[in-house]
């Protein structure tokens, strides 16, 4: 529903739309389609809108989750980031599909796979496993939660931080005390 009213935007006011999510008014200028490549589209809908320094490449889900547009819209973009260990265990996933593939339309569709992945990866900031997480994740070690190592990383940057964790995955990261976490998709 948040994309389809942001689409619509826009659509109707793209400057005020690109005003709004820039936080600085911008002037637009005419953009053919044909001088970008449209590849990889994921979405319902594609939205290309042009300044003299910026094109704003805008896609939209009209069904998404139901409640994640809202939960985000809530908050500034800033807000959100990825942990390193996260985009590192995708690039494990993308390299076993890889290496596990049968024959060179396999290995295509991984190197697809894992150009679509740094590609989404760029839109957020990455938050280093530092040093004070590394602490952190001694101290949950230290305490001999049953957490996967991957997810004892994950959690240390966050307890370390002091931030919020987005996940599904109740049951494991539930075990931290201390972690704040939450689950947009119920």
């Amino acid at each position: 529903m948040f994309d389809n009213t942001c689409k619509f935007l826009s659509e109707t006011f793209p400057c005020d739309f690109a005003t709004w999510l820039l936080g600085e008014p911008i002037i637009l200028t005419e953009l053919s389609p044909a001088e970008l490549s449209l590849e990889p589209i994921r979405a319902d809908a594609l939205i290309l809108l042009q300044s003299e320094e910026i094109v704003l490449h805008l896609e939209f889900q009209t069904l998404p989750k139901p409640n994640i547009p809202f939960r985000m819209a809530d908050n500034l973009p800033s807000d959100f980031a990825v942990s390193t260990v996260t985009f590192h265990e995708q690039v494990l996933g993308c390299h076993a599909y890889i290496n596990r593939a049968r024959n060179l339309d396999g290995v295509v569709k991984g190197y697809e796979i894992m150009t679509r992945l740094i590609s989404d990866f760029k839109v957020l900031p990455l938050i280093s496993f530092d040093a004070g997480a590394a602490t952190t994740f001694d101290q949950l070690q230290s305490q001999r939660i049953q957490l996967a190592k991957m997810d004892a990383r994950i959690a240390a940057i966050a307890l370390f931080r002091g931030l919020i964790l987005l996940t599904r995955n109740h049951r494991d990261f539930g075990k931290v005390v201390g972690l704040l976490i939450e689950d947009w998709t119920v």
